[in-house]
């Protein structure tokens, strides 16, 4: 996991993170200063790329929005519609889906594109993508789950109407928390926090440690279509 992910060429790079893991065991871990160190890992394991929190997005479509969802293609069309971006520019995932609601993970497809080329380039393949918020579990009812990650805290809470589907917010901690009750539904804003590692002894290493430990089994493929900037290739006419 980048610290930052980049999503350009010009972008420096990054400190690297990563964590080798069995049946939630965390076996083995590290960190680096730049991608060249990774060389070292063993290339033979399965590679799942997770994304810092604060690059990947939450869209939520309810009522009629959900309704006129009736195919991938469409899907993505109507989620770069109300994000108003270029086509063709985003990774999606499904995480909760039922007749009125419907909740996307998106991620920019350039950043998957930046991170695979330099993870590529020292013999790296990552099959899989996750937000680091996958990693976080969902609280109980009415409680937020909260994790620090670098100069920010990811926040999960439970749909109040409907458990099954969560919430996301990445908060930075240099801002004023009397803000966040504004981001918040009325019943959490006094609502405990179930934090699971101890603020002032969790860095980077640390989070990553326990979100790759708590990532569920269904993840999204790293989409094979992403060129050099995380276009689409150009699809080659079929023959007449």
């Amino acid at each position: 996991m980048p610290q930052r992910a980049p999503s350009a060429d010009e972008d420096p790079e990054p400190r690297w993170y990563w964590v080798h893991c069995v049946d939630q065991q965390s076996l083995d871990r590290g960190s680096a200063a730049n991608v060249q160190s990774l060389s070292c890992l063993d290339q033979a394991l399965p590679c799942c790329l997770v994304i810092p929190p604060q690059s990947v997005t939450l869209v939520t479509l309810d009522g009629a929005l959900a309704e006129e969802v009736d195919s991938r293609e469409s899907l993505d069309e109507l989620v770069e519609r109300e994000l108003c971006v270029i086509p063709h520019t985003l990774a999606l995932h499904v995480l909760y889906r039922d007749d009125s609601a419907l909740d996307v993970m998106v991620v920019q497809r350039t950043l998957l594109a930046q991170c695979s080329r330099r993870l590529g380039r020292h013999h790296l393949s990552p099959r899989w993508w996750a937000s680091a918020f996958q990693g976080l579990p969902p609280p109980e009812p009415d409680t937020l789950g909260v994790l620090p990650w670098g100069d920010d805290w990811m926040l999960k809470w439970r749909h109040p109407e409907t458990p099954k589907r969560e919430r996301w917010l990445c908060w930075p901690k240099s801002q004023d928390m009397e803000d966040l009750s504004d981001h918040l539904p009325e019943v959490l804003r006094e609502s405990p926090w179930n934090c699971p590692l101890a603020p002032q002894a969790v860095n980077g290493l640390d989070c990553l440690d326990f979100c790759a430990r708590h990532l569920p089994e269904d993840l999204p493929l790293v989409p094979s279509d992403i060129g050099g900037e995380g276009q689409p290739r150009e699809k080659k006419p079929e023959p007449a």
